[in-house]
């Protein structure tokens, strides 16, 4: 049994108790933070907003892969926080395993169910429009199946008029493990970025960037790490090793 809302809200736009149709409009709510340690690399947020930018008319994933530690997931972070307001719902999941699959999915339908309920506070209203008729109770809790909740959240996404969500799938390192399929419908709208360290991912229908980190960049995740915060500040010889890193 799982807490829907904290109890329903009524919208400022509308009145309490309205029957209002399906809403697209969820409130940005991002709970994973951004690396202190994280290295800019603006060449590479600039190809990845063009190849969002390149399939806005469609459904567009993009695979960030790269071997681990190079910055993928703070990659996709620094986008969301960056262009949330671009979009009228985002969306964050684990892919690690199954279980922290499911779990992300499972919030994801708690988000739609507790914006619904500042709309109108009929769940069972709510529950028709989410495809979980019966399965919520009159306080707004659920007792589903993860196959009743892909089916919730898939439907959504896929609703008509839907196209303007993104879902970031991080850490999808094993694609036979986790079946994204099962979660994303075949539609043609919304924006999926995926972070893996297999370029496999990159399949028919998707593009990839390759994630890298430079030698400068190396030094600068290591030098962070120390709390140094320059190269020059490693006396006496930080100096002689910046000369010998610029001409290399």
């Amino acid at each position: 049994m799982l807490p829907a809302s904290e109890g329903p809200q009524a919208h400022p736009d509308q009145p309490r108790g309205s029957k209002r149709k399906l809403s697209f409009d969820i409130p940005f709510s991002l709970n994973v933070r951004k690396s202190c340690d994280f290295v800019e690399r603006e060449y590479l947020l600039e190809n990845l907003k063009q190849e969002i930018e390149k399939g806005k008319d469609r459904l567009n994933i993009i695979v960030l892969y790269g071997t681990g530690v190079m910055g993928k997931t703070q990659l996709a972070l620094k986008y969301v926080h960056q262009h949330y307001g671009n979009y009228s719902a985002d969306f964050f999941i684990n892919t690690a395993s199954v279980q922290t699959t499911i779990l992300g999915f499972t919030q994801i339908l708690q988000r739609l169910v507790q914006r619904h309920a500042q709309i109108s506070d009929d769940y069972a209203h709510i529950g028709r429009l989410l495809g979980m008729a019966g399965k919520l109770d009159p306080a707004g809790y659920f007792t589903v199946t993860s196959e009743e909740e892909q089916h919730a959240v898939k439907q959504w996404f896929s609703a008509p008029g839907n196209t303007n969500w993104l879902l970031v799938l991080d850490n999808l390192d094993d694609s036979d493990l986790v079946d994204i399929g099962k979660y994303i419908s075949s539609c043609n709208h919304g924006t999926v970025i995926i972070t893996s360290r297999r370029r496999e991912c990159i399949q028919q229908g998707r593009s990839g960037l390759e994630v890298q980190m430079h030698h400068m960049g190396s030094i600068q995740l290591l030098l962070s790490a120390c709390s140094i915060p320059k190269l020059e500040d490693l006396v006496p010889l930080g100096r002689f090793c910046l000369s010998l890193l610029r001409l290399s």
